[in-house]
């Protein structure tokens, strides 16, 4: 990340310098009866100043190059949260600046008023403005139990929720919703799944014989509100849920209702964390039920099946290669309202053609080569790519490397012969995440997912990429997972988080025995030389926090877990860095400027509860509220330990900048009261004394 080791010695070296300088100023400056004496001082004075200056400044140095290499190395999309969005279109220049919800462009009525065209799932209201559609809230009967209403809230179109009312307290389901349901595209609601029981639990489904499609889609419904609460799941849950949706996919056929009800559990489960997602070592598996849903479900020739959850979504064709002589696609919708809500239901769909319509911003198409092959054929698409990472041994890829396309998309075809080297390639396009497309000095690359090992992104087979700002053409030679990879590790320079440790730990290991000697050296913390040591032993602490974290950082083992932790540590350790050498800054020119208040009023109680008070505590207080307000500020999908990218100019450049600003005045303050201040004139007094 950086280099440095010059530097922290260079810096050690200075500190024990400081220290007998920084006391020999507070005597200095107060004697003025000499001449040479003054003169001497002007050049301590300016001396020690200009080394104060060097050690802030190359400190800032240091800093800078942390913030400028974690935004060079490290770059964070986060997939998870919100669907990508794009740019209103605008047909008139006098309704540029009408931008609305749920609208597809702004245009002139008949009144000459601008309003907004809606997209699907939304409506003009009276102020010519787009809101979404939304299903009204109902309250039904919950089947199950005589008396007992259920209320389903207002959900807005295209999404799922469930229902306001859980099942009450001692029961195996306590606090889940009694079922579940979807809002159409037209604000109407489907027929809800409901619990079976709020004692039902998927546990019960395991090992058990199903008699009837019946009891089966009870099974899946069930797993499906059971794990409606992705937040309540933990690792255990989610391996006994895949063991349970096993036991419901042991079938040669599968209903078309009871499949959308394993996509839909499988969609919860990838709302678990991605640590306990890895730690239950599910990954594979649930990318295998995927595969089951896509070979069993029930179609007839002619027949789809698509189904849509909030992570994942599947779509299922059943024909006669002879339909699709231009080939079969899967196309994926952005939309211009972002959302937390995950995939909409319309986001995702087939066509029958080499290319789908324009306003498909990601897509993928099987040739003609493939399809003739089978009758049957899946597509997958994933919101982001926490099951494969959760896949691999560490839960992290290798490297920088992180996706950065919208969506990730996946084919497959049964029973095909020939699945690789095809003379036809499979064409995809892919459209970057709205962050992604600003990013400078990485590689983009068109990638598929290799299962073999551990699992890894890999461009093998990639016969052809035309990749622009926003988006990238792929053509690959073989079917598999799609998605377009960005890796910094080619502008990383080599063996550079050995650099880091390497650095750090000589730093350690210098600051070490500068705490120790100015702590156990009683000669050069007496006296008038305390306050000196005192500060000069805070700032080598806070730097040792700050080597040692970044030591730490680099271990793959905190990269896996726990690097939240050592980016707070990071970020309070360096705020703290720079608040001592503010500290050290305001000392230096009270004991300069204003050195007869300094002897008569600042005592050492005073000079110590001052300095912890905004060495220790203001970093303390300010971390604690960037980590409090959400703790995710410290969360990046690249397993580097620091705060997210687009923090670090309001958390750390900012004030890192405010600090050296009041340094460098405070420097020219000192500087400048030394040079240019009257001086007094000498005299000598003599006295004669008579004796007679």
């Amino acid at each position: 990340m950086y280099t440095y080791v010059a530097y922290f010695c260079f810096n050690e070296v200075i500190a024990f310098l400081k220290m007998d300088v920084n006391a020999l100023m507070q005597t200095m400056f107060i004697d003025t009866r000499s001449s040479k004496t003054s003169f001497f001082k002007v050049k301590v004075g300016s001396s020690i100043l200009i080394v104060f200056l060097l050690a802030t400044l190359s400190t800032a140095i240091q800093n800078t190059t942390v913030e400028s290499t974690f935004a060079a190395e490290i770059y964070t999309t986060d997939p998870t949260v919100g669907l990508s969005t794009t740019t209103p279109k605008m047909t008139s220049a006098s309704c540029v600046d009408v931008i609305c919800d749920g609208c597809s462009n702004c245009v002139y009525d008949t009144t000459k008023e601008c309003v907004c065209k809606c997209i699907s799932g939304y409506k003009q209201n009276t102020l010519g403005r787009c809101e979404a559609v939304l299903c009204p809230e109902e309250m039904l009967n919950y089947p199950n139990t005589p008396g007992i209403v259920v209320t389903f809230p207002f959900t807005q179109a295209g999404y799922s929720n469930a229902s306001v009312d859980t099942c009450p307290d001692k029961t195996s389901n306590d606090g889940l919703p009694y079922g579940s349901r979807v809002c159409t595209l037209s604000g109407l609601w489907l027929a809800p799944n409901w619990l079976s029981s709020c004692d039902a639990n998927a546990q019960s489904y395991i090992g058990i014989t199903f008699n009837t499609t019946e009891e089966r889609q009870v099974a899946a419904d069930d797993l499906n509100i059971i794990t409606s609460d992705p937040s309540s799941l933990n690792a255990d849950d989610i391996t006994t849920t895949v063991q349970a949706l096993d036991n419901v996919m042991d079938a040669e056929n599968l209903d078309k209702n009871t499949s959308s009800s394993v996509v839909a559990t499988i969609g919860n489960l990838l709302g678990v964390s991605e640590e306990d997602l890895q730690k239950s070592g599910q990954a594979v598996n649930l990318m295998q039920t995927l595969d089951s849903v896509g070979e069993k479900v029930e179609l007839n020739a002619g027949e789809e099946f698509q189904t849509v959850s909030s992570t994942v979504a599947i779509g299922v064709v059943q024909g006669n290669s002879t339909e699709f002589n231009s080939g079969i696609g899967y196309k994926f919708y952005s939309l211009s309202t972002p959302t937390e809500l995950g995939f909409r239901s319309d986001q995702l769909g087939t066509f029958y053609s080499s290319k789908p319509d324009e306003q498909a911003s990601s897509y993928i198409v099987l040739p003609f080569e493939v399809l003739m092959q089978t009758n049957r054929t899946s597509f997958y698409a994933f919101l982001d790519d926490k099951l494969f990472r959760a896949s691999t041994a560490t839960g992290t890829y290798s490297g920088n490397d992180y996706i950065g396309s919208e969506v990730i998309l996946s084919a497959s075809v049964v029973n095909a012969t020939k699945a690789q080297n095809l003379g036809t390639p499979v064409v995809l396009k892919f459209t970057f995440t709205p962050n992604a497309c600003n990013l400078t000095n990485v590689e983009r690359m068109c990638a598929f997912w290799n299962e073999n090992e551990n699992g890894f992104w890999s461009s093998e087979g990639l016969v052809h990429q035309n990749i622009t700002n926003e988006t990238a053409e792929c053509h690959f030679n073989h079917l598999t997972d799609f998605a377009t990879l960005f890796s910094t590790t080619s502008i990383s320079l080599p063996g550079s988080d050995l650099i880091t440790i390497v650095g750090s730990s000589i730093s350690a290991v210098c600051l070490i025995l500068l705490v120790i000697i100015f702590t156990f050296n009683r000669k050069l913390k007496a006296g008038k030389k305390f306050r000196s040591a005192f500060l000069l032993v805070n700032l080598g602490i806070a730097l040792l926090i700050f080597n040692v974290s970044m030591i730490v950082s680099e271990q793959p083992s905190v990269q896996k877990s726990g690097c939240e932790v050592i980016a707070v540590f990071i970020h309070f350790s360096l705020l703290a860095s720079l608040a001592w050498m503010m500290v050290e800054g305001v000392v230096i020119y009270i004991n300069v400027v204003h050195g007869i208040y300094a002897r008569v009023h600042v005592t050492d109680r005073k000079m110590i509860t001052s300095s912890l008070l905004w060495g220790w505590l203001m970093p303390l207080i300010f971390v604690a509220v960037v980590a409090g307000v959400d703790m995710d500020n410290y969360s990046r999908e690249d397993a580097e330990c620091w705060l997210r990218q687009d923090l670090v100019v309001f958390l750390v450049v900012i004030p890192a900048a405010l600090i050296l600003g009041i340094n460098l005045i405070l420097y020219i303050s000192i500087l400048t009261f030394i040079l240019f201040r009257p001086r007094p004139r000498s005299s000598v007094m003599m006295i004669f004394v008579y004796s007679t």
